[in-house]
C-alpha cells in the first residue's frame, strides 16, 4: 500500500540549517534499524529530526543526549552529568517535559522524582500532541506521531501475521465469537513476543533494567 505521507516535510525545515545536536539525538532515540546503526544518515528531512527540532532547543538536545534513552536520572545526577547550574537545569528540564521531550518517573526505591528520555512511540511523539500550545505552533507534530507510529515497523511489516504488530486486521469469514477470540489471543501473544524480541535486540541493557523495574513494582 502506498504511503501518502511518505514525503511529508514541514515548511520550516526548508530554511533551517541542520542542527548537529538534533541529528545526534534523533539517531539515539530512533527505532529504525538503518538509522540506528548508522547505515543511513538522519537528515533534517527525516521525521525524527523535524519532530525533535520543533520540540527542542539546542540546549535541550544537548541535555537529552547526556540522559540516554529510558535511563531515569535524578536532578542531582543530571547536574553532575551536565555541569549546568541546578536551578537553571531544573527550569530547562521542566520545559522539556512540557514540550513532551522527556517524562517523569517515581517508580524507584526512594520514590524520588527522576527524569526520563523516552522513545518516540510510546513516548515523546505522543506527549507532544498532549500540549495544545505546541500543536498550535507546530501542527506538524500530529503527523510526527503518525510517522513514528508507522515507519519504525515498515521493514518488518511483510513478516508480520495478519492482526499482529502494526495494523490489526480480522479476517471477514470469522463469524464465530469463539474463533475470533482464539485468533485474537493468538495474534496478541505473537505480537508481544515480537515486540519483546525487537526491544531486547535493539536495547538489551535498557530492556533488562525495565524488567527489573517491573519486578520491583510486582513485588510491592
Amino acid at each position: 500500500m502506498a504511503d501518502p505521507l511518505g514525503n511529508f516535510v514541514p515548511e520550516f525545515i526548508e530554511n533551517e540549517v541542520e542542527r548537529e545536536a538534533i541529528v545526534k539525538l534523533a539517531k539515539m532515540i530512533t527505532d529504525r534499524v538503518p538509522q540506528k546503526l548508522g547505515m543511513k544518515k538522519i537528515t533534517k528531512y527525516d521525521p525524527e529530526y523535524w519532530g525533535l527540532s520543533a520540540m527542542c532547543t539546542d540546549e535541550m538536545a544537548e541535555i537529552a543526549l547526556k540522559m540516554g534513552v529510558r535511563k531515569p536520572k535524578t536532578l542531582d545526577q543530571m547536574v553532575k552529568l551536565t555541569g549546568i547550574e541546578k536551578k537553571h537545569l531544573e527550569e530547562v528540564l521542566q520545559q522539556m517535559a512540557v514540550n513532551g521531550v522527556i517524562e517523569y518517573n517515581w517508580e524507584n526505591p526512594q520514590h524520588e522524582k527522576q527524569y526520563v528520555l523516552p522513545i518516540f512511540v510510546p513516548g515523546s511523539a505522543e506527549f507532544s500532541c498532549m500540549n495544545a500550545k505546541m500543536l498550535e505552533k507546530h501542527p506538524e507534530l500530529g503527523l510526527f506521531f503518525e510517522r513514528m507510529s508507522r515507519i519504525a515497523l515498515e521493514g518488518l511489516a511483510p513478516f508480520m501475521p495478519e492482526g499482529g504488530v502494526g495494523m490489526h486486521v480480522i479476517p471477514q469469514d470469522m463469524t464465530s465469537f469463539v474463533t475470533w477470540f482464539i485468533y485474537a489471543v493468538g495474534m496478541g501473544i505473537i505480537s508481544v513476543f515480537v515486540i519483546v524480541g525487537i526491544n531486547y535486540m535493539m536495547e538489551p541493557k535498557e530492556f533488562k533494567e525495565l524488567i527489573l523495574r517491573v519486578k520491583g513494582i510486582v513485588r510491592r
